[in-house]
Parts: C-alpha cells; structure tokens; sequence
C-alpha cells in the first residue's frame, strides 16, 4: 500500500498491489473502503493486482480486500491533513 498526500486540494490517494498466488492468478479482487462501516469508495484490481483509489478526504477508513476464496480487512486507516 502506498498512501500519497495531494498538494491541489489536501486529500489523499492510495494505491496498492495484490501479488498473486498460483490459486488465484486469475482472480480479481474487490476492493472496498469503509468510513464509519458504510461504503464510501470501491474498485477491483486489474490484471497485475493493482489498485487506486483517489481523493479521499481525511478521516478515518476500513479497507477490505476480497475475492471467492478469502477476504482481508485492514481495521484502522487513518488519513491526516
């Protein structure tokens, strides 16, 4: 994960990679991203595992990744001006 401030308007992005295993080469991976356990962003990874997800104000956030077989929750992710 890769967590970058922007300088236009003081919001943040981040970006991330989900490194495949040989059961889920193929596998797209839902990625979505709770504020106050309500749904406030999502996208999928592309084919190289990748993902972005842009202009997110400050505040405090849950990142959850998931696909058929598992599925990671990241409980506390803090964004800071």
């Amino acid at each position: 994960l890769t967590l970058q401030k922007r300088d236009q308007d003081q919001k943040f992005d981040l970006l991330g990679q989900l490194l495949p295993t040989e059961a889920s080469e193929t596998d797209l991976v839902r990625v979505l991203l709770l504020k106050e356990e309500a749904e406030f962003d999502s996208t999928l990874t592309d084919d190289l595992g990748e993902f972005t997800l842009t202009a997110l104000p400050p505040g405090s956030y849950q990142l959850v990744l998931s696909n058929e077989q598992y599925e990671i929750t990241i409980p506390a992710l803090h964004l800071s001006a």
